[in-house]
């Protein structure tokens, strides 16, 4: 320790330290205006000036290191006068626009000069007027009012790893701008907002806020769109959220730093497409009803069809990106008031797999550690995943352990990715070979005895059996499907051995691609064998994709996963939910529909979720929801599905409503009420308990924190999880206990008891399948960053809307030159049934022979139509978004 004086008080400090460290320790303001607890000390504005009074000199406290014996003085006269200085310096070229400035009050040069009390500057003025640029629709640029901190630069390359903006120019022209000053959106800014949040100025501005003004209040909440569960502040004047910031003190939530859809998505809550009333169908047309008719009618009819036809004639579709809490009663709706238990959520295309395909080999299918984990490993192994455009936060840790740590990133992937010039080696197998190559890699770590013995002769069963069944996979064979020689394969086979401690992000280009259960299982195998289980982390797309599959909306678990095959726990249920259950598997959200065709299924209740939007063949979904005698659609928006329903029932969104969150950390999170609900529009959790009692059940619970009571008296896993605790901290699952701190890195203690097992690799999928003849082109239809899942919310925020720069069909140069297409040509895709036109771009990026189309609300053409209607055997493993297709040119 080095111990020194601050302002007459002895403190001791840690080596390394800065003075400014300490004295924040301390309490003791300095003021500043470059410096930011998560970037690296700079020393660029000079104003945390201090003073050593042994020596005299003036010490840049941000920067300058504790001595031994040093005596400190933060506000002396000397110290004092120099920082008054050096603000007048910097306003004798600042703008005298602070009454109409949108900084306001946040702004941190103004807040300094007042504390220093600086009123005009008696400086000679050097104006440095630049204007104002207002180009993309996220962030306008008025570069007058610029200090040159260097924030902004600082966190594109230390936080987020772009590089898209540095310094450019010199002395007095100098400025941040991108290479060669052109337009943010020509480079590589993806507009995550992080310059505009830590820019102590109004250099840099929100574009467009729904209200030019300070926020009167600020509510803690979570970002509702990927599973990363960002924290977020919504600032709020009177009944509106005018602001979105990251919560950037709270080192419990996952990141300073949010992406564009967090920062700027999230205008849909004051849509003005919003459903404010319930509406009931009259004479064909939907009309505004009352709370009570609409309620009274889905009950009365959902009961009505119970009665008739048996309770497996109704099913229930939930969602992702409701609460827990919601979910939980949406499920308990489905199995204790109606008696079925056909209850599902998501869509097909931004889910992870059912938790039992992940069961056996690595827990329940979530992250075994947080994302922040990621930066302590030295070797990090990409697979089927983009998380620059799927879970960008997870983007940001690897590449600030490539960046900062050192560490070794290894990628696997058929596209070139904004993570290819961070790898150490890209392995890019052909389109639908990354199955065989993680099976060559699985063989060359048995062979050679690479795998790490002691952990998996203690913890994990089935390693004599994944022996007999890789002794036909030879690397011959991985060569062959995957295109990747096998010496490189062994190679890199070798180097990830070498590695530790180990990262595994796994993304859905593996489990919906051509092959995806061999992929899923080969990946759960590689990670058990070199110990990734510690850092595995598939990434869900969906808020509370976690959540709603610990909460029970699957059709063949109960919350907690927990099987109605043990007769304990189905008594324990039916006492806590009073009366009988199902004991049987319900249907999956494909089945729903498949059932509702054939007549099977006459009722449907869907919540959150657009099925006619999100799901392949939207004509066959068209024509199984219009054969039902009853739909019951809850949304924030007349969606697609809504405008075919009966009722529909206005929801709150996330802003409006109280609730948690779990994401795919296991992190269980609060959401906050910070704006009064859309006109009549009601929580979700309060509609359930409404509809719940019109069905004749027992009174359900009263408000989100007494449903969270019962949620953590029968699932095990969330018995410590209560409200007075997240008002405090977040808790990441298992939490067994009201004592228990939660579990942040698993197999600590997994959910089920015994050894995890290596999986079985699907025998109809072990053999790479060919390329059917007439179709050259393999077709990957993927997600892009600027919209999320079906485009419900992102399609209604305006900022989104406007700016998606890379949609549209896209293919190899190469392979257009030899069709003779050019970028902007009108082509058509077939498939055996279906054929659709499209307009084309250019991506040098993808590999000859495969087309890559990123689902857009603002699409021309719905590409997920070509998609097949996945087989029987499928109704719980997501959609595979990999088809043949076949290229022809329209001549116009």
């Amino acid at each position: 320790m080095v111990t020194v004086t601050i302002d007459g008080r002895e403190a001791s400090g840690r080596e390394g330290m800065t003075i400014l460290d300490l004295a924040e320790e301390m309490k003791i303001p300095i003021p500043t205006l470059c410096h930011d607890s998560h970037l690296a000390s700079y020393g660029a504005c000079r104003v945390c000036l201090v003073e050593e009074e042994k020596s005299g000199a003036l010490l840049a406290s941000c920067v300058a290191p504790l001595s031994p014996g040093m005596v400190i003085r933060t506000d002396s006269p000397r110290v004092l006068e120099a920082r008054r200085m050096i603000v007048k310096l910097m306003l004798a070229s600042h703008p005298e626009s602070c009454l109409v400035c949108e900084k306001g009050n946040r702004c941190q040069l103004r807040q300094i000069a007042l504390d220093l009390g600086i009123g005009l500057s008696d400086l000679y003025r050097l104006p440095n007027y630049s204007g104002t640029q207002e180009v993309n629709p996220f962030i306008k640029r008025d570069l007058s009012k610029c200090i040159l901190c260097g924030k902004c630069i600082r966190a594109d390359h230390e936080l987020v790893v772009e590089g898209a903006i540095d310094y450019f120019h010199r002395g007095f022209d100098a400025r941040p701008a991108t290479l060669h000053d052109q337009a943010l959106e020509s480079s590589e800014c993806t507009f995550c907002g992080a310059c505009v949040d830590i820019c102590p100025t109004g250099a840099l501005s929100e574009r467009d806020r729904p209200l030019q003004s300070t926020p009167g209040a600020s509510f803690s909440s979570v970002c509702p769109y990927c599973g990363c569960g960002c924290k977020i502040f919504l600032g709020v004047n009177g009944e509106r959220v005018v602001a979105v910031n990251p919560d950037r003190e709270d080192g419990s939530g996952p990141s300073p730093v949010l992406c564009v859809k967090g920062h700027y998505g999230l205008d849909f809550i004051d849509s003005a497409s919003r459903l404010r009333t319930p509406l009931i169908r009259k004479e064909g047309r939907l009309v505004e009803c009352s709370w009570e008719e609409a309620l009274d009618c889905v009950g009365r009819e959902m009961k009505r069809i119970q009665d008739r036809y048996g309770p497996d004639a109704l099913a229930f579709l939930g969602s992702p990106q409701c609460t827990n809490e919601e979910n939980y009663l949406f499920q308990k709706l489905a199995r204790a008031g109606f008696g079925t238990n056909n209850i599902d959520h998501g869509n097909p295309f931004n889910t992870l797999p059912a938790p039992d395909f992940f069961g056996p080999g690595l827990g329940w299918g979530a992250m075994t550690s947080p994302l922040a984990a990621i930066e302590e490993a030295k070797g990090i192994l990409v697979v089927g995943a983009n998380p620059e455009e799927t879970a960008p936060l997870a983007a940001y840790k690897i590449k600030r352990a490539v960046r900062f740590q050192g560490a070794n990133l290894y990628l696997v992937d058929p596209r070139r990715t904004r993570l290819v010039p961070f790898a150490r080696d890209w392995l890019r197998p052909r389109l639908g070979g990354e199955a065989s190559l993680l099976l060559g890699f699985v063989r060359v770590i048995l062979d050679e005895e690479l795998w790490e013995k002691e952990w998996v002769e203690r913890n994990v069963e089935g390693l004599k059996a994944l022996r007999e069944e890789m002794e036909p996979w030879d690397l011959a064979r991985a060569e062959r499907d995957s295109g990747i020689g096998r010496e490189v394969i062994r190679g890199r086979a070798r180097d990830l051995a070498s590695c530790w401690p180990r990262a595994f992000i796994l993304g859905n280009g593996i489990w919906q691609g051509v092959r995806g259960r061999t992929g899923l299982a080969a990946a759960i195998n590689l990670a058990l064998l070199l110990g990734c289980q510690r850092r595995f982390y598939p990434l869900g797309m969906e808020s509370n994709g976690q959540g709603a599959r610990d909460m029970g909306a699957l059709p063949h678990f109960l919350p907690g996963y927990q099987s109605w095959e043990d007769e304990e726990t189905i008594k324990r249920f039916e006492k806590a939910w009073g009366g009988p259950l199902p004991r049987k598997n319900g249907l999956s959200a494909r089945q729903m529909v498949r059932e509702a065709a054939e007549g099977k299924v006459r009722g449907m209740y869907i919540m959150g979720e657009n099925p006619v939007r999100s799901f392949p063949d939207a004509s066959r979904v068209r024509e199984a929801l219009g054969k039902l005698e009853f739909l019951a659609v809850q949304d924030l928006f007349l969606t697609e599905t809504a405008q075919m329903a009966r009722v529909v029932l206005s929801a709150s969104s996330f802003a409006e409503k109280e609730g948690t969150l779990t994401n795919g950390e296991r992190r269980v999170q609060l959401l906050r009420a910070a704006a009064q609900p859309a006109g009549q529009s009601l929580p979700d959790w309060k509609i359930l308990t409404e509809v719940f009692r019109r069905a004749g059940g027992a009174p359900l619970e009263t408000s989100p924190r007494e449903v969270m009571e019962e949620i953590s008296s029968l699932v095990p896993f969330y018995r410590g999880v209560a409200y007075a605790r997240l008002e405090k901290m977040s808790l990441i699952l298992p939490c067994g206990d009201p004592q228990d701190e939660g579990t942040p890195r698993l197999p600590e203690r997994a959910f089920q008891a015994g050894k995890q097992s290596f999986l079985r690799v699907p025998e109809n999928e072990f053999r790479m399948a060919e390329d059917p003849a007439g179709a050259p082109f393999r077709l990957l239809v993927g997600s892009t960053l600027y919209h999320s899942g079906g485009g419900t919310r992102s399609s209604r925020s305006a900022r989104l809307s406007r700016f998606d720069p890379r949609g549209g069909l896209r293919m190899n140069p190469g392979d257009a030159l030899a069709l003779g297409l050019e970028g902007g040509s009108r082509v058509k895709l077939s498939t055996e049934k279906k054929e659709m036109v499209f307009r084309l771009s250019l991506d040098a990026g993808l590999p000859p022979g495969v087309l890559f189309f990123p689902l857009s609300p603002a699409a021309e053409e719905r590409v997920i139509d070509l998609l097949p209607w996945p087989s029987e055997g499928e109704g719980r493993f997501p959609v595979s978004t990999v088809l043949e297709v076949q290229v022809e040119r329209i001549k116009e």
